[in-house]
């Protein structure tokens, strides 16, 4: 559950609610440009941080500094201490220039961005300026280089201190330079907390027509995870109509990032917003441009979700390998893309470490591998609302948080679950053939330093013996079930080893006299005792009987796996588990929760 002030969790509950809102960020930029971007500064005060303004950092806490009326000296603000003793707080770029009283600085600031291995051409430029004082330069000077040659050169007017976007493509460049020339506030610094590279659409309850947010996790992970959000809004400028040759719609492609939040108008007007989510388009979007205002539809999926591609680079491990680094090698195969810190998009529990298998995963997208090594670890499989991948074991604290009779819209809809008489599961146990045989023959013609990938049957120790007219290049990569190599020439190329061998046997764990049985297995757990506590671990789900289905006013600060109460028709204060949720908006606030309880 995200944590809300005690102002929200009283207002959310009454009978008439305050305005809703809906805040939604599409970023149509360049992730590559991120990562090859280098900035540094000549000016700048000594706690200034130029390097990391392309990282998306939040400034926390603000220095107070020797600019008219920017702080009020009371003692409140804590300032820098030495530079060889601080570990400072974020503070983005800050100037060593104070303009004078016209705005005018005299020697301007300037901040150099530079590509490092590659050129880019860039739909715009987003960038946030002084959050704090809601301080923003009143003129600003871009220029852009490809090499030496100035390619683009732009004197600007920012219009806002957070998200100002500047709508110009940029042409192929290297090297951005951004000057400061004119302060809108006389004498200030001239700050830059952050950089996209590309333009940042905002949309708000003043064109958004609709959205929906659906998540639903399993938690035996049985089956995988989701995490979906679309959104609808209006474009009477046909910035999207894939006809106008202004537009934006040429830049648009899979996997742009989409943040949407939910606010809550206070009694005080003050809005409180709740992040709702991190996820990535997927390039459906469905343009409406028949009618005198468009409409727009954009659907978007967890990163989770995105991860499609399938792993091929499964390992047989006699000595074994724990979960943990299992899901790091898997996780590390999809090349996700860091953080705007510079982390990985995943947190993977500690108890992940605490069992071992020796099976090579089989050949699966990367979000079905996940999905099994987190079945095989007793966790849930899921995302949080940073977007980040989440293996763990399920939260079994209680939410402050309670589903009352008077915030359904109509009655739960009840299902009842079969009692359990069993669990069935196996645990495998997987050796080597005894001898060599061949996996494969593959004819190659006319190979010039090519590579190839062949597959064959689960195996090890493998070898590859090159027929007359081929020629090696590099150093093979053997897997389990796959080979990469590079050869050249004409020839028969002969893949041998050693072919695994998977022998099953059955465990199961009985919890009555009559019911129903629960098969159920994963290929991973290669331990008797594991076992034993996997399908323990199955029968404490499935014996939680009942599943209530509730349509109610939406609350988005609930996250999927949350603790709750509830009260029933009968019962006051029951304990149940939120595994399903659908946020819906067009103008107010509705939601759809399943929850399962105890019997």
């Amino acid at each position: 559950m995200y944590n809300v002030s005690s102002e929200y969790k009283t207002q959310i509950k009454q009978p008439l609610r305050n305005f809703s809102y809906v805040r939604i960020l599409l970023s149509v930029v360049d992730p590559q440009a991120e990562g090859d971007s280098i900035a540094s500064s000549d000016s700048g005060v000594y706690y200034s941080q130029v390097e990391n303004i392309a990282k998306s950092l939040d400034v926390v806490t603000s220095y107070p500094t020797l600019e008219q009326n920017r702080f009020v000296l009371d003692g409140r603000y804590s300032s820098p201490v030495e530079p060889d003793v601080a570990v400072f707080p974020y503070q983005g770029y800050i100037g060593d220039q104070i303009s004078e009283s016209n705005g005018v600085f005299t020697t301007p600031d300037a901040i150099t961005i530079d590509f490092v291995t590659s050129y880019f051409s860039l739909r715009g430029l987003t960038m946030s300026f002084d959050t704090h004082r809601r301080d923003f330069p009143k003129q600003i000077k871009i220029d852009a280089y490809n090499d030496l040659a100035l390619v683009y050169s732009e004197i600007k007017a920012p219009d806002r201190y957070q998200d100002w976007v500047l709508e110009d493509p940029i042409p192929l460049c290297n090297k951005l330079v951004i000057s400061n020339l004119q302060s809108t506030t006389p004498y200030r610094r001239f700050r830059l907390e952050n950089i996209l590279f590309g333009v940042v659409k905002v949309f708000t309850n003043d064109n958004i027509v609709r959205c929906s947010w659906r998540r639903d996790s399993d938690l035996l992970n049985l089956y995988l995870p989701k995490n979906e959000f679309d959104f609808t809004f209006i474009d009477p400028l046909k910035e999207y109509d894939p006809e106008n040759a202004t537009g934006i719609f040429e830049y648009l492609e899979e996997l742009q990032p989409v943040k949407f939040s939910f606010g809550y108008e206070l009694n005080d007007g003050s809005i409180e917003w709740i992040p709702g989510g991190s996820t990535l388009s997927i390039g459906e979007i469905a343009i409406e441009s028949s009618s005198k205002i468009p409409e727009v539809t954009f659907k978007s999926v967890s990163i989770l979700n995105s991860l499609s591609q399938e792993y091929t680079e499964g390992v047989y491990y006699p000595d074994g390998i724990t979960l943990y680094d299992l899901a790091e090698d898997v996780l590390q195969f999809c090349n996700i893309p860091l953080n705007p810190q510079g982390l990985n998009r995943w947190t993977l529990d500690s108890s992940l470490a605490n069992y071992s298998t020796k099976v090579p995963l089989p050949r699966l997208p990367v979000r079905q591998c996940l999905q099994l090594i987190a079945n095989a670890a007793m966790c849930v499989l899921g995302d949080d609302r940073n977007g980040n991948i989440v293996i763990a074991p399920r939260d079994t604290s209680l939410a402050d948080f309670k589903f009352r009779l008077g915030d359904a819209l109509s009655p739960p809809k009840t299902t009842k679950y079969p009692v359990l008489q069993g669990v069935d599961t196996r645990v495998t146990t997987i050796s080597p053939s005894a001898s060599v045989t061949e996996l494969g023959r593959f004819n190659i013609v006319g190979a010039s330093n090519t590579e190839y990938t062949f597959s064959y049957n689960s195996a090890t120790q493998i070898a590859a013996d090159l027929g007359a007219g081929l020629t090696l290049e590099g150093t093979p990569e053997y897997f389990a079930g796959m080979t990469r190599i590079s050869l050249t020439g004409t020839g028969v190329l002969t893949l041998s080893g050693r072919e695994l061998e998977l022998v099953y046997r059955n465990i199961s764990v009985e919890y009555g006299t009559i019911g129903n049985r629960c098969p159920v297995e994963n290929m991973l757990i290669t331990d008797a005792s594991h076992c034993i506590s996997y399908a323990t671990w199955v029968g404490d789900y499935i014996n939680r009987r009942n599943s209530y289905e509730i349509s109610d006013r939406g609350f988005p600060e609930l996250s999927v796996g949350d603790n709750i109460l509830i009260d029933t028709l009968f019962t006051s204060d029951v304990e149940a588990t939120l595994i399903a949720s659908t946020i819906e908006f067009n103008g107010c606030l509705k939601g759809t929760s399943k929850l399962l309880i105890a019997e």
